[in-house]
């Protein structure tokens, strides 16, 4: 231990001695900038050589665990998988998004989004109302993306998957075609694309809403239509025992107002509505 000691103070005695014979100048003799290294070099035990070594795997470590990290997370999602026939479906995501798929449509999501973002893929048609939580949620349909944070929107894709129309009522998204001509669309916006004519098309409607939200509907039942009526619009559907699973549906739902939409739906059963706030209506 005392060894130790003596050779520390004989060490920091030799350090001195060289401070003390640093030039003015700054400009250090070849035998003054060899020693002095050796001397850092035995107080560090490591060579600058050593010290970028070691900077450089830790970094390397640390890029390669984010990857993994990445990797792992995107190939642990288990995907579901929801076809519709002549007859939309309602969805309702884990994240709380609600989505109508449309007839003839196909849509894959995971039963639980990863940790940086929400990706869902489809194949048709459908109908969003994406609930906001600070993560992006991305709309893959072939090679048309359609990307946002919590909004209103409509995608459809043609069968052939050369062709794409999107139309935002509300919120704000991020449209592309390969991650090319990215054009961010605003309330009324709607973004065409046809792979043939290479460049997308975009138009402003203010009654795109009610000209563009429409669903057909082919034997479906009453309950399903209801639930697509109550997500278009944000309001609540109360039913009372009146309305049973064999009343279908064939026709066409347009935009126009929940009691006006509720009041057609439920016409041809004799059902009537009841606007009991803002938010709630009732048919029976």
């Amino acid at each position: 231990m005392k060894e130790k000691v003596e050779n520390k103070n004989i060490e920091n005695i030799e350090f001195e001695k060289l401070w003390d014979e640093l030039p003015v100048n700054g400009e250090l003799e070849p035998l003054q900038k060899k020693r002095l290294w050796q001397n850092i070099e035995a107080k560090t035990n490591r060579s600058p050589k050593q010290e970028y070594k070691r900077i450089v795997y830790a970094a390397a470590a640390l890029i390669i665990a984010g990857f993994w990290i990445v990797y792992w997370n995107t190939n642990q999602l288990v995907y579901q998988e929801v076809t519709s026939q002549e007859t939309s479906k309602t969805i309702l995501l884990n994240d709380s998004t609600e989505i109508i798929l449309g007839q003839y449509s196909k849509l894959k999501y995971p039963s639980e989004f990863g940790w940086f973002n929400r990706d869902v893929f489809l194949d048709g048609n459908a109908i969003f109302k994406v609930k906001h939580n600070g993560k992006s949620f991305t709309v893959n349909s072939g090679g048309f993306k359609t990307k946002v944070l919590g909004t209103f929107f409509k995608v459809s894709m043609s069968a052939d998957h050369l062709a794409s129309k999107v139309s935002l009522f509300e919120g704000k998204i991020e449209v592309s075609y390969h991650d090319l001509n990215k054009k961010i669309l605003k309330p009324g916006d709607q973004w065409s694309y046809v792979v043939k004519d290479g460049h997308p098309k975009l138009e402003h409607d203010n009654e795109l809403q009610r000209k563009n939200l429409k669903l057909d509907y082919k034997n479906t039942a009453l309950t399903e239509v209801l639930k697509q009526i109550s997500m278009i619009y944000g309001v609540k559907v109360k039913v009372d025992g009146k309305v049973t699973q064999d009343m279908k549906i064939t026709g066409t739902f347009y935009y126009s107002s929940p009691e006006q939409s509720l009041a057609e739906m439920g016409f041809p059963f004799g059902l009537k509505v009841e606007k009991i706030n803002e938010s709630t209506y009732e048919i029976k």
